[in-house]
């Protein structure tokens, strides 16, 4: 059996956040394997990864959950019999009736088999909403704690989730316990009136806050939504670069590479050496702040800030991620310099950004004929932008296609937030 298992953990780890992801989803279902078996060794082999990897790992736990309330939801009681014990189940309802959502936060945490309480929960109808959130606690606090532990702590963290887990899994446990029980006891009213009145009154004062800025919350959901999707896109196409057993990206990369090289010429290279430069930062400043003199001098304020803002935030955006990957840049056959990492492309990214922003948001502002050409000319412009950049040897053309994939999910993100709550 131990065998069997090594063999499937290093046939999963084959396929990187794909069998990631798999694995995770499976488990919190049906699967028996918990995905830190896969999880943990592709922590340490990427720590500065740490914390994206839990946060698919917990994306795809909770869904996979999802799909095992449903099940137990349309199977009933049946399912529960068929798969588990009696003993077992007998014990998960027992939770369920005095803990209701807290049981599934703290079996999501702990090593107790998440997928138990994920069907139980449908055939003992706990609401779907508790359910989630419950599970986003137990499962975010495991892996999460994985990722803080093996971030910060290095190898120190591995040798104390390898031999200590299940002692700090049963801590951590414990206190969400010891949360829970005094919860209960606000409740039940059986804590002193002066505590009960600090208490309610924080409650009361966090919850005009709120009220008060809702419009940031929903700001901030649609930028983070856009931002976790972008980042989840990349992790999903970084690693199959990275995975040279699958060697698509590498094979696409040097494929167009090798053709572009064939139809190099002075007057292309002069042609390909201008237009990336209408990508550099200093160009993109210009014709965004002319965009926003004409903005304003049209009277159109709210338009004005929020365009500008969201091309400084996708630069920084931009920025942020190179950090992160730290894709080193191509280093033959350069027909420019250019310094620091490759993925993804600035260039793609920020002047596909400014382009799909102008057209969804800045066009309607202006009158003038064939508006339809001039956006599809824009479009086009910016995409020979970023293949400007393999043209000229500075980047893969995996690094130009993450960039354009980025741009559109920031700038529909930035769309939502002006038409749903700046207009």
């Amino acid at each position: 059996m131990q065998i069997f298992l090594q063999h499937f953990i290093e046939f999963i780890q084959k396929f990187g956040i794909i069998g990631l992801s798999a694995l995770s989803f499976a488990e919190s279902s049906f699967f028996p394997i918990p995905p830190d078996v896969v999880l943990l060794p592709m922590m340490f082999f990427n720590p500065k990864l740490s914390f994206v990897y839990a946060f698919i790992t917990t994306a795809t736990s909770v869904l996979g959950g999802i799909l095992g309330y449903f099940i137990g939801k349309k199977l009933g009681r049946p399912i529960l019999y068929k798969i588990f014990k009696k003993e077992k189940i007998n014990k998960v309802e027992f939770y369920f009736k005095n803990y209701g959502g807290w049981a599934v936060a703290i079996a999501g945490f702990t090593p107790i088999p998440y997928k138990i309480f994920t069907i139980s929960a449908g055939v003992f109808n706990v609401p779907i909403s508790v359910f989630t959130i419950a599970s986003i606690i137990g499962r975010g606090l495991r892996f999460f704690i994985e990722a803080f532990l093996v971030y910060f702590l290095g190898d120190t963290a591995k040798y104390l989730l390898t031999n200590y887990f299940e002692v700090i899994t049963v801590v951590i446990s414990l206190l969400l316990f010891i949360f829970y029980l005094i919860f209960k006891q606000v409740k039940n009213n059986r804590i002193s009136k002066t505590t009960k009145n600090n208490i309610k009154r924080i409650y009361l004062n966090t919850y005009d806050f709120f009220l008060k800025y809702k419009t940031i919350d929903k700001i901030t959901f649609y930028y983070l939504t856009g931002i976790l999707l972008s980042l989840f896109s990349l992790m999903f196409i970084f690693e199959l670069i990275e995975d040279f057993s699958f060697n698509v990206f590498y094979r696409i990369d040097n494929y167009i590479f090798d053709n572009l090289m064939k139809i190099r010429n002075p007057i292309l290279n002069l042609i390909m050496e201008t237009i990336t430069r209408t990508g550099d930062y200093y160009f993109v400043i210009i014709i965004t702040i002319i965009i926003i003199v004409v903005l304003y001098k049209n009277r159109k304020k709210a338009l004005t800030f929020f365009f500008g803002i969201n091309i400084l935030i996708v630069w920084l955006f931009n920025e942020a991620l190179k950090a992160i990957f730290q894709r080193p840049r191509p280093d033959f056959s350069r027909l420019i310099s250019q310094s620091g990492y490759s993925f993804p492309s600035g260039h793609a990214m920020i002047f596909l950004t400014w382009s799909l922003l102008y057209i969804l948001l800045v066009n309607d502002s202006f009158n003038y004929r064939k508006k339809r050409c001039i956006n599809i000319c824009i479009i086009l412009y910016s995409l020979l932008v970023g293949l400007s950049r393999v043209y000229l040897g500075v980047h893969y053309f995996s690094d130009v296609l993450a960039g354009w994939l980025v741009a559109i999910i920031y700038s529909f993100s930035a769309y939502l937030v002006y038409n749903k709550i700046v207009k």
